[in-house]
């Protein structure tokens, strides 16, 4: 399931990275006479704002894990920012998910920052158990990875606590999914694109409620919205289908059953949109269900992908249906 994009390069100063610390350093000689002391004093580095996108870099459990950070101009010199984490699918990278779905562009408008993890060779352990990805193999913590970094970001970026947010694609959706169950202590909301909740964990209950919103096509190949095997050849673990998945976060969520239903894009020659909210009450938790009707294994609004991936609609933007749903929920 890779998200179609190449990797891509990016002309980023590059990054001084030292065990126990994320580092965004772009190299020249003053810079480092000037900072060399703090950076070997301190935990985390972040240099100066000037760049756009920031790699960066932390240490957990004894391995190296990368990240993309954007951080727009009109937040860096501002406290209390929302923060969204953008996961990229099985095979991809930060940079091909950041093209993909165009959510950089998106908080320079909106004002919030974005963070990119990379996964461990680009597979989140999502928790179907896929021997054949190291990631699952290995049984790599991701959710304590995400959680060490959102813990990092508030702290040195002064973002609000309770404004921070995960969204994914595919592989990344996935994880979501997982992050809704494992960390919505730290969640106000998360959105999967393209992804279901595997069956591993419908065990589970998450320890606070937490704001859902799925987007998914009905005739997507790779994750089935039935349910079932994932992949094309339908080996790559198992999903329960939408609708199960939407009743499980219903129900962890207390929302009302009876939900509220309209049609977002009407069509005549397929890829219809429709959209289901379930509320609960007074607390302003929602689960939103957005379907789009022969859509395939794509992100409504984004870049083409490969043809067996299905087919995609540009009559809705999934980066911006999901951005506006973040903005208006709080943990």
């Amino acid at each position: 399931m890779r998200d179609g994009n190449g990797a891509g390069q990016l002309r980023l100063a590059p990054f001084l990275f030292m065990p126990g610390s994320v580092t965004f350093l772009p190299v020249t000689i003053l810079i480092l006479l000037v900072l060399v002391s703090w950076l070997l004093s301190t935990p985390l580095f972040l240099a100066s704002r000037a760049i756009d996108d920031e790699k960066g870099a932390i240490v957990y459990q004894g391995r190296k894990r990368s990240f993309l950070l954007h951080i727009p101009e009109k937040v860096r010199e501002k406290k209390g920012a929302p923060l969204v984490l953008v996961l990229h699918g099985g095979g991809g990278t930060p940079e091909a998910v950041a093209r993909l779905t165009g959510f950089s562009k998106l908080a320079d408008k909106e004002g919030f920052i974005v963070v990119y993890p990379e996964a461990v060779n680009r597979h989140w352990n999502d928790g179907r158990d896929v021997k054949r990805f190291l990631s699952h193999r290995e049984n790599i913590d991701d959710v304590g990875f995400i959680a060490r970094l959102i813990d990092t970001l508030i702290r040195k970026l002064e973002v609000d606590s309770t404004r921070v947010y995960a969204v994914g694609m595919s592989n990344g959706g996935m994880m979501c999914q997982r992050l809704g169950c494992e960390l919505s202590s730290k969640l106000a909301a998360f959105a999967s694109v393209g992804a279901s909740l595997p069956e591993n964990l419908t065990g589970q209950k998450p320890v606070m409620p937490i704001s859902v919103l799925m987007i998914n096509g009905t005739a997507d190949p790779i994750v089935p919205f039935n349910g079932g095997g994932v992949g094309l050849h339908a080996k790559r673990g198992r999903v329960v289908s939408v609708p199960k998945a939407i009743e499980f976060w219903v129900k962890a969520n207390g929302c009302d059953s009876q939900p509220h239903a309209a049609t977002l894009v009407k069509s005549d020659t397929g890829l219809a949109v429709h959209k289901t909210v379930y509320r609960a009450g007074q607390s302003g938790i929602e689960v939103v269900l957005i379907t789009v009707e022969g859509g395939g294994h794509t992100w409504p609004g984004g870049k083409e992908r490969p043809r067996h991936f299905g087919r995609l609609t540009d009559a809705v933007n999934a980066t911006e249906i999901i951005g506006e749903f973040f903005l208006r929920h709080r943990r």
